[in-house]
C-alpha cells in the first residue's frame, strides 16, 4: 500500500512539471532583437579643433635711462702767464674789416673788391678766438674769385682784339664774332682753372684760430694752431684796439693786410 501511494505521488509531480514546461496556446512570442549597427563611413565633415598655442613671451628691450644732466667738462685752462688784471682792457669782442682787392694780386686796373669782418674775442678766463661769420666769410671769397675771373677774361679779350687789329681786322663786329666763336669760352675756362691756385680760402682761413692769450711786457700773445704764440705790440682803449706789429707776418702778407691793424669794440 505504501509503495502504491509513493508511485502515485511521483506520477502527479511529473505531470505537474510537464504542464508548466508546455508552450502557451494563446499565441507565439518574439524575443526582442538588437538594432543593427551601420558600418558605413560618416558623410559629415570632421571638425578638428585648432591646437591651443601660447603666444611667445618676449622680454622688453633694456634701455638706458636718459641722462638728465649734460656731461661735466673741464673748462679750458688759461696760460700760466695769464693775469686777468693785466688783460682787463682786452675783455670782450673787437672787429676789423678785411678787404680783398687789387692789392692781393697787384692788378693795377682791377677795381673789384669784397670785404668781411674779422673778430677777436678775449674772455676773462684767458681764452682767445679769432673768427668770422661763416656765411659772410665764404660769400666774400666766392664773390672776389668771380670778379677776378671776369677781370682776367676781359684782359684776354683785350689781347685778342689787339692781335686781330695787328693782323688787319679792324671791324669790331667781326672781332667780337670771332671772339665769341671759341676764344672767349677757352679764356674763361683757363681763368677759372687758375683761381684755385691762389688758395684764397686757405689764406683767409689762416686768420681764424683759437687758444690761450696773455699780456707780457706791453705785448699781446695769442696762440696759433701749432700751439706757439704770435706776439704783437698793442694799445687798447675803451672803444679801440690797435695791433702795431706782428711776429707772424706770413699769415697777413698773402692778403696784403698791413699793420697797424685797427679794431673797434663790438657793443
Amino acid at each position: 500500500m505504501k509503495k502504491l501511494t509513493a508511485f502515485l505521488l511521483s506520477l502527479v509531480l511529473a505531470i505537474s512539471m510537464a504542464a508548466c514546461a508546455a508552450p502557451s496556446q494563446s499565441g507565439e512570442t518574439t524575443a526582442p532583437t538588437e538594432p543593427e549597427v551601420s558600418t558605413a563611413p560618416s558623410t559629415e565633415p570632421t571638425v578638428t579643433e585648432p591646437p591651443v598655442t601660447e603666444p611667445p613671451v618676449t622680454e622688453p628691450p633694456v634701455t638706458e635711462p636718459p641722462e638728465t644732466e649734460p656731461p661735466v667738462t673741464e673748462p679750458p685752462m688759461p696760460h700760466e702767464k695769464f693775469n686777468a688784471k693785466a688783460c682787463k682792457r682786452l675783455f670782450g669782442t673787437w672787429k676789423t674789416t678785411v678787404t680783398l682787392d687789387r692789392n692781393i694780386l697787384h692788378f693795377d686796373t682791377f677795381t673789384g673788391k669784397t670785404t668781411f669782418q674779422l673778430y677777436y674775442t678775449f674772455t676773462e678766463d684767458g681764452q682767445f678766438t679769432a673768427w668770422a661769420d661763416e656765411t659772410e666769410f665764404k660769400n666774400a671769397i666766392s664773390t672776389y674769385e668771380d670778379l677776378l675771373v671776369d677781370y682776367m677774361v676781359q684782359q684776354r679779350y683785350i689781347e685778342f682784339r689787339g692781335q686781330m687789329e695787328w693782323n688787319g681786322t679792324l671791324d669790331e663786329t667781326i672781332i667780337n664774332e670771332q671772339w665769341a666763336a671759341g676764344p672767349e669760352a677757352q679764356a674763361r675756362a683757363d681763368c677759372e682753372a687758375f683761381i684755385p691756385t691762389l688758395n684764397l680760402y686757405y689764406h683767409c682761413s689762416d686768420l681764424l684760430r683759437s687758444g690761450q692769450y696773455y699780456v707780457e711786457d706791453g705785448k699781446l700773445y695769442t696762440q696759433l694752431a701749432d700751439e706757439s704764440f704770435e706776439s704783437s705790440a698793442y694799445s687798447a682803449g675803451s672803444t679801440n684796439l690797435v695791433l702795431t706789429n706782428t711776429s707772424n707776418p706770413g699769415v697777413y702778407s698773402p692778403l696784403n693786410l698791413r699793420f697797424p691793424l685797427r679794431f673797434k669794440v663790438v657793443e
